[in-house]
């Protein structure tokens, strides 16, 4: 009888370990996905300047960023005052030697797309992962109850369901603006965008993020690639 009570001491005194631990995880995502939205500059930035510029910006800042990831952002933490608040950005797997955090393939991810896509596409892409991927992940991780894939169904739907709306309010609020339009000198074929193909590309995209983890690949890389590769293949062939 002892023995049991014991046993049943251990039992609550491990699950309110738990509960604590996943309550601090819950707090620690929702500071990195909240941090996760100032990314919503990069779309912008890649309309401002042309592909060429757009590339050399992203290898100035690519190569310096995989230098210090690789080195597990060591000069990081010698040289800046208060650096371990920055670090509290990163997950603890991602702050291994030699191991890529998800800030440097977003940059690669990024520097491939843009290489290979239109722009514009590429921008929509990205409003896509920084919007889409900080819901599912804010939800998932607050309100989800349905498990998938390692993650939760609200935070899939919620990635569909917010991407939809901040692709509308991206196209129709900012790249068809006149003001826009003429500052950037934006083709008009650019702002008429196929909401079936873009409708699509989330889907898959919202796929890619709910199993990536499953098969090691960052989503930071594999959303805004698989938006785009998806986009254009399908404007491939339903055009052909």
């Amino acid at each position: 009888m002892h023995d049991c009570i014991i046993a049943i001491k251990k039992t609550i005194n491990t699950q309110n370990k738990l509960f604590v631990s996943s309550k601090k995880e819950r707090h620690d995502e929702n500071v990195r996905k909240i941090f996760h939205f100032l990314g919503i500059i990069l779309p912008f930035m890649v309309i401002f300047f042309s592909q060429k510029k757009a590339i050399i910006l992203l290898l100035i800042v690519l190569i310096p960023v995989l230098i210090a990831d690789y080195n597990n952002f060591a000069l990081l933490t010698k040289n800046i005052p208060h650096s371990n608040i920055i670090l509290q950005l990163f997950r603890k797997q991602e702050l291994v030697k030699g191991k890529l955090s998800g800030l440097s393939w977003l940059l690669i991810g990024l520097l491939i797309s843009i290489c290979m896509f239109d722009k514009y596409i590429v921008s929509l892409s990205i409003i896509v992962l920084i919007v889409g991927d900080a819901s599912a992940a804010l939800i998932g991780k607050n309100f989800g109850r349905i498990k998938l894939c390692n993650k939760t169904l609200e935070g899939t739907i919620s990635f569909i369901v917010t991407s939809i709306i901040a692709s509308y309010i991206f196209i129709n609020t900012f790249l068809k603006s006149n003001t826009v339009i003429k500052l950037l000198k934006i083709p008009e074929t650019i702002t008429i965008f196929n909401p079936t193909y873009i409708f699509v590309a989330i889907i898959i995209s919202s796929i890619i993020e709910l199993t990536a983890k499953n098969v090691s690949i960052d989503d930071n890389f594999a959303i805004p690639v698989t938006f785009c590769v998806t986009y254009e293949i399908l404007k491939i062939l339903i055009n052909n």
